[in-house]
């Protein structure tokens, strides 16, 4: 009996430290801070910090040195990959005490990379700076010095060349390279610096329309695509531009202007002279040579400014004449061809020439013929019909389109001035227009087309077979 008691109480006993040490295990934990081990219960709150980095919370601490000793690591470890010192300075830490429950504090590897990635640092560089403005960053001043030289060299002429003496080249804006402090993501490659300090930016140019001009060479000569011009002038008329007119163009413009002077002696031709001899007893289309000409040769120098590479003015210093050049004597025809006569249909009688056919030319196919004659000749109707359209045509100018009733329409184009109107009735060698240069024009001349039953007539057959009726 009393060993059945003694076991039960033993058994009472154990079950109760048991429970005791398990309670124990459950509600105590061990930390470590700053290497020293503490007990401490979980559901106890602690006093820490609240970090925040550059204005980005990063987590909790119960000391504030633990930060100091991470970001000094950190630096460390980058400088020692990069082989670079680093600074730091302007990263702002902040810390706000809190209470919270001790399983909150952050771990010091989640610490170390929100500290990395949130990690605003600077290394020594080197700025190009123009007039006063830092433009581009590099690692080092002697590459930045090679840039600037490199770029100079570009538009330097062929010095090997002895014909060729350089007497400057210079960078005309303030240009200095400056030791600054900066971020690692602004140091551009060699590469990369030469294409930014060359393409630069863009600027707003107005340019006037010169004699000659039209939108594809003023394109070509800027760089520019036509469909760009277009963009930047929406009230102008693509296939028609006068001299004088303002157009607005965007142009590049470089971040550096290299001037280069140099003096360069070269030979060149002395054109000859050529002397014409008229004879109307021959046709206007025969071109006799009695003596060909020679050309001469002569020794120029010249002193010549280029901007960026583009000749921007040249003075002849001396010129010597190495060769006489001979004259060359021709003998051209005054008379006029049978089909120059076939114009007097729509033309003055004994005005204008043919100076293009009917049929292909210049990879298209050339719908009339062209007569040149000079601007405000009168055009006439070749014979009676209505006004079908009198006005202005993509292409063609200022037109009149006849419709003659009897299947036939004729067009005459590129007019100066319209004298009818739509739906007027004419009669033969009525006056209709006076010649002009409009549309897709290189010079005065009247643009002739036939139709029939809307097939295109060649004109010249056209009148031969009309012409007298």
């Amino acid at each position: 009996m009393f060993s059945k008691l003694f076991v039960n109480k033993r058994n009472i006993i154990i079950t109760s430290i048991l429970t005791f040490i398990s309670l124990a295990l459950i509600f105590t934990i061990t930390v470590k801070n700053n290497n020293n081990p503490v007990t401490v219960s979980a559901n106890q709150n602690v006093t820490a910090f609240k970090v925040s980095m550059n204005n980005i919370s990063i987590g909790f601490v119960k000391n504030k040195d633990i930060i100091n000793n991470l970001v000094n690591k950190i630096k460390e470890e980058i400088e020692q990959i990069d082989n670079t010192e680093i600074y730091i300075d302007n990263n702002k830490f902040s810390f706000t005490e809190v209470s919270i429950n001790n399983n909150e504090i952050t771990p010091l590897d989640t610490l170390k990379k929100k500290i990395i990635d949130n990690l605003k640092y600077e290394i020594e560089s080197y700025c190009i700076s123009i007039n006063d403005e830092k433009v581009v960053y590099l690692s080092t001043k002697e590459e930045a010095q090679k840039i600037l030289d490199d770029i100079k060299s570009m538009y330097i002429p062929d010095t090997n060349n002895d014909k060729i003496i350089l007497n400057s080249v210079n960078i005309i804006e303030d240009v200095k390279i400056i030791p600054v402090k900066t971020s690692p993501d602004k140091i551009l490659s060699y590469e990369d610096t030469i294409k930014y300090l060359l393409n630069g930016t863009t600027e707003e140019k107005i340019y006037e329309v010169k004699k000659g001009d039209n939108l594809w060479t003023i394109a070509k000569n800027f760089k520019m695509s036509v469909n760009d011009i277009v963009k930047a002038n929406p009230n102008i008329n693509p296939e028609l531009i006068h001299i004088g007119d303002k157009i607005n163009l965007i142009v590049p413009k470089p971040f550096l202007t290299v001037v280069a002077d140099y003096t360069k002696t070269y030979e060149k031709n002395i054109l000859y002279k050529v002397v014409v001899k008229k004879d109307p007893s021959i046709y206007r289309n025969i071109y006799l040579v009695k003596k060909n000409g020679k050309l001469g040769k002569k020794e120029v120098t010249e002193k010549i400014i280029t901007i960026n590479g583009q000749v921007d003015s040249k003075e002849v210093l001396s010129e010597k004449v190495l060769k006489e050049p001979e004259i060359k004597i021709v003998v051209q025809g005054t008379k006029r061809l049978p089909e120059d006569n076939l114009l007097a249909a729509y033309l003055p009688e004994g005005k204008g020439i043919v100076t293009s056919r009917f049929g292909m030319r210049w990879g298209r196919h050339h719908d009339g013929i062209d007569t040149g004659v000079p601007l405000g000749t009168p055009v006439y109707s070749i014979m009676p019909g209505v006004v079908a359209y009198s006005g202005w045509k993509s292409g063609y100018g200022k037109i009149v389109i006849i419709d003659h009733e009897n299947g036939y329409k004729t067009y005459y184009a590129h007019n100066s001035k319209l004298l009818v109107k739509k739906g007027d009735r004419v009669g033969k060698r009525q006056k209709i227009a006076l010649s002009g240069n409009t549309g897709r024009s290189t010079g005065p001349h009247v643009h002739f087309e036939v139709h029939k039953n809307g097939k295109l007539l060649d004109p010249i057959k056209f009148l031969k077979s009309y012409y007298g009726k």
